[in-house]
This record gives C-alpha cells, structure tokens and sequence, in this order.
C-alpha cells in the first residue's frame, strides 16, 4: 500500500503513523529498498545485496543426489533445486555452508551446468575438506561473493581446469 492506504486504515483501526524519511546506503547512491536488494541478487551483487539486508542472503534446500560427475574430479558436490527463492545470477561464488548448526566455507555454482548437458537450475556446493554423505539433509548456503558467470566450457577437462582455478580464488576469499 501506500501512506493514504495506511491513513484510512488507521483511523478506523486506531492507530498512528509515522512517516520515517528515506535511508540511504552508505557506500551507493541507492536508497535501501526489497527491489533494490533482489536486482542485486539477480545481477550477480551480493555483497551490495548483503550489505543492505545487514545478513548474508541464502537459500537452503534438501540435498539431492546429482550426476556425480563432479566425484570423477575428486571435488563431490551438495545439490539443491532453488525452490521458491529469488533466482540470482548464474555463476559461481564463495559460499559458507550451515549443516546441522555446524558453519563450514564452500564454493557454489548456480545455474544449469551447460558442459554436462544440464537443463534445470541446480546449486551445486563444494564444501571444502568434507566429504560426507548428506543427502536429504537440510542445507543453508549463504552467497557472499559472486567470482565468475556461469559458461560452457568444450569439454569436461576444461571445467576441471577452471573449477581448480575457482577454488583457488574462494580459497584466497575466505582465507584458507
């Protein structure tokens, strides 16, 4: 609604309003808004979209079984479907896991893994030195940094290549 709304609605409910003015960001030009926070999140921005939320934005999901064919490179992956979250851009991003109240540091990639044929949105996390199996499990992985958008590599060799080459870059992001 909007103030007019709310004023009818107050006098006959009783209740005062007060109209705060427009806070803005500290370190954009932008006022704090949802629309504001979910084109972030959609354009790939998540440290402007955390940093206005006050929280980490993330998603959390059963774990379900995948391909496997990241086990073929020794790097196994938690996968989730997105449910009803916001969709953020494809690509990949230095994550930080929650499971079972347990806090573990990660690299996700979101989107439909085009080298190996995908076709539905999947976020597929890689958590670093675990190894056990969770499927089923409830799963929080909370964006921090957006590294690279999501591409179609000519063969399987080539992704393994970059996915080294990611988590060298996460690895460095939280310091590991």
């Amino acid at each position: 609604g909007n103030y007019k709304i709310l004023q009818n609605f107050s006098s006959k409910n009783n209740f005062q309003i007060h109209i705060v003015d427009i806070i803005m960001q500290k370190h954009v030009s932008d006022k704090y808004s949802s629309s504001a926070i979910r084109d972030n999140i959609k354009n790939g921005q998540i440290e402007d979209a955390n940093l206005a939320l006050g929280r980490s934005w993330h998603m959390t999901g059963k774990v379900i079984e995948g391909q496997k064919k990241a086990r073929e490179i020794d790097f196994p992956t938690a996968n989730m479907t997105p449910g009803n979250h916001i969709i953020p851009r494809k690509g990949v991003y230095c994550v930080e896991v929650l499971l079972k109240n347990k806090k573990y540091l990660g690299i996700s990639n979101f989107g439909i893994r085009p080298t190996v044929d995908g076709s539905k949105l999947l976020l597929e996390t890689h958590i670093f030195n675990f190894n056990d199996n969770i499927y089923g499990n409830d799963l929080t992985v909370h964006f921090l940094t957006f590294i690279r958008p999501e591409q179609k590599f000519n063969t399987f060799d080539e992704l393994a290549k970059q996915i080294k080459k990611d988590t060298e870059i996460a690895k460095k992001y939280h310091r590991i």
